[in-house]
Parts: C-alpha cells; structure tokens; sequence
C-alpha cells in the first residue's frame, strides 16, 4: 500500500486483505479473526503520546477501547502498548503501536480480536507492521489542496444545542456547544470552544 496523501508505504501480514475507510485502514482475514486498523495522529513526540495514554483509543456507540498497560518504547520512534475495552458488547484486547513520522505526526496500529481469542500473534503482527512501515512527505490530492486555498483567511464557526423536557415528572435538561476556528493564512489555526448544559428537576435546577 503506497498512501501519498498519507505519506505511508506498508505491506499487509500476509493473506490480510484491506480497505481504506474516511481516516483510517481497516484489514481483515478471512480465517483469523479480529481486525487491524491503521490511522493517523498529530503527536510531536513518544512523550506526547504516551500523555494521552488516557485518553480513549476508539470511542462509539458500538463500545470503547482503551490502554490498559505501561507503554514500552520499541524503537526510537514507536511505543507499544495493550489495550482493552469491549466492541458491540464483547470483551475485546489488542496491541497498539504509535509511530512518529520525520515529516510530522505519524500513524496508530491497532491489532486486535476479541478477549477470548486473543494471543501473542496479534502483539507481534501490530509491531511488525510497524517496523516495516516507511514514510515520506505527504502530497496533499487536488481536492484538500481546492479547499486549503478556499479557506485559508477565513473564520469558521460552529454552534449547536437541544434539550427535552419530561411532562410527567417535570424534569428537563439543555445544552449548548460553540465553536470558533480561526484558520491563518500562513496554515496556523487558533480554535476555542465552550459547552453549557443545565439539568432541573422538581427539587431544584443545576447547572
């Protein structure tokens, strides 16, 4: 897989097929089961992302997945590290690797199945991929380089809200979420954000 926009060059473990989603490589196996996805991140450094440790990998309505062990570096450029959670209501685990890239950011690879599945073969398939892995300066396609001239200089704003009353027991709840990205002509942006959201019953209202 040759990813100019990306900047990323990989080769897929053997008999692993693979797509590319909206922000990320999803493989699969016919006969194995579990997944691998590959997705980019904007981490300056292994000191930086191991801080987000905290932070979860995957989020959805289908589940959450996040580190569950002490990340280990591997190479001078990657950490590695378990990780748990559970998909769609199954108890899940896997292996995360984060690899820096010389040209900035660099990618996640997620190797991973379900809780009782799971083995030593998908810790080593994720480091695998990840020290077979090259990159290179990405080349932005002809649309991301339309919409970079587009709105260079230009403000964007975002506001949204909603709330529900309950007219049986009186109970209601708002909430409001806003904001503001400033998007330089030089690339820079500036972006600031704040949510309020208040819940009241018949005993009282907070905020």
């Amino acid at each position: 897989v040759n990813d100019a926009a990306w900047g990323i060059h990989f080769d897929p473990p053997p008999g692993w097929k693979y797509r590319k989603g909206q922000g990320v490589y999803l493989m699969g196996h016919d006969t194995i089961p579990g997944m691998i996805l590959i997705m980019p991140h904007n981490f300056k450094s292994l000191q930086e992302a191991r801080a987000a440790g905290s932070e979860p990998l995957y989020q959805g309505q289908d589940g959450q997945l996040m580190v569950s062990g002490e990340a280990q570096q591997i190479a001078p450029n990657m950490l590695a590290a378990d990780y748990s959670g559970a998909i769609q209501g199954t108890p899940a685990r896997g292996r995360v690797v984060c690899v820096l890239s010389p040209y900035g950011g660099g990618v996640l690879i997620l190797a991973g199945t379900s809780t009782a599945s799971y083995s030593q073969r998908y810790a080593d398939m994720a480091e695998n991929l990840a020290r077979g892995l090259t990159f290179s300066r990405p080349v932005a396609t002809p649309e991301v380089q339309q919409w970079d001239a587009k709105l260079r200089g230009h403000k964007l704003e975002y506001l949204t809200s909603g709330g529900d009353t309950d007219a049986v027991n009186g109970s209601a709840y708002s909430w409001s979420y806003h904001k503001v990205a400033y998007l330089c002509s030089n690339g820079n942006f500036q972006a600031q954000g704040n949510f309020q959201g208040s819940i009241g019953t018949g005993g009282g209202t907070g905020i």
